[in-house]
């Protein structure tokens, strides 16, 4: 199951009488990925379409953004993010925001006043595609990104330290401006807009159980690899305790070993390695890369010197057996 939505930007045209916004951008928006800040940005020169309309008990595709797909005088563009974030973001806005009501919360969840520990285990027997959009994969947006993620020109991650400057390089790359830009991603020293939840700062104390991590990062493991989204520090840690303890909903060791390749290419490689061996025992976690090679050249050479003395000692005992006789 795909989940297609698209906003057509056009920076010309009737629509916008005599203004000139500058070039084409076909926007691909993914439910928790700044969707409302995109859509006020895009509001002044755009018109939402979906990608497929319905015929008979099927969808057919639109035959405007295919065709818009293959013109590469088009920019395509979409933003994705941390699926441990983005879920939580769903959970606090769906469950926690809209409570006491939480019909929402109720529809997708069970429950109206659905705990984060009661959301996070719906996901072990939840079909996905059960799931509505603030809740799914976010490959299974934008016709199937499996599919069609080489036909984007901006594929990025949204993160609130970089947001600005990559929705600002997306409209310089489309030739866009938007008088709504500012408003919309004012950067971190200006007010935010009240919609987002800030979840990326609550990240560790929700899932300060293990398991919640092991559960979600597995729920949504094709996320991180089409994206090769690096794991957050701590759910790292969390995942390699689940393995270490050969908890019940650890990671097959190929789903691991994945994720740590993305994370450790995304950090260079030395420290993520290095905090690795150390959580599988290989180092002791006391003695760093130096420490350890110290330690090392300090054992043979106290074992070259016992040798050496065991030598002279013996020669001198030897000397000394002849005298006797």
């Amino acid at each position: 199951m795909t989940i297609d939505q698209y906003i057509v930007t056009q920076g010309r045209g009737p629509h916008l009488g005599d203004k000139d916004y500058g070039g084409n951008i076909l926007f691909c928006w993914i439910q928790k990925v700044g969707c409302t800040n995109f859509k006020k940005l895009f509001k002044p020169l755009s018109i939402h379409i979906r990608a497929a309309v319905p015929n008979g008990n099927e969808w057919t595709p639109n035959k405007i953004v295919n065709s818009i797909m293959h013109n590469t005088s088009w920019h395509k563009a979409v933003f994705y993010r941390e699926p441990l974030e983005r879920f939580l973001s769903g959970y606090l806005d769906k469950c926690i925001k809209e409570y006491p009501h939480g019909m929402y919360c109720q529809r997708v969840f069970g429950k109206k006043d659905t705990t984060f520990d009661e959301a996070v285990r719906v996901l072990i027997t939840q079909n996905p595609d059960a799931l509505d959009g603030h809740f799914h994969s976010q490959i299974d947006f934008c016709g199937g990104l499996r599919n069609t993620i080489s036909h984007f020109d901006t594929v990025e991650m949204l993160q609130p330290q970089t947001s600005r400057e990559k929705v600002e390089e997306m409209l310089r790359l489309a030739n866009i401006t938007s008088p709504n830009f500012d408003q919309q991603f004012p950067g971190l020293d200006r007010p935010k807009d009240k919609h987002q939840m800030q979840s990326s700062k609550k990240l560790e104390s929700y899932y300060n159980n293990t398991q919640h991590v092991g559960i979600v990062v597995n729920f949504f493991y094709e996320d991180y690899i089409l994206f090769g989204i690096p794991l957050p520090e701590f759910a790292l840690h969390a995942l390699l305790e689940l393995n270490r303890t050969k908890d019940e909903f650890m990671l097959s060791s190929e789903k691991l070993d994945r994720l740590l390749k993305i994370t450790k290419d995304d950090s260079g490689g030395k420290d993520i390695q290095m905090q690795t061996e150390m959580e599988s025992g290989d180092i002791h976690p006391d003695i760093s890369n130096q420490e350890y090679y110290s330690h090392a050249v300090i054992i043979l050479y106290a074992i070259i010197v016992g040798y050496v003395c065991s030598q002279v000692w013996m020669r001198w005992k030897k000397k000394a057996d002849t005298k006797k006789l």
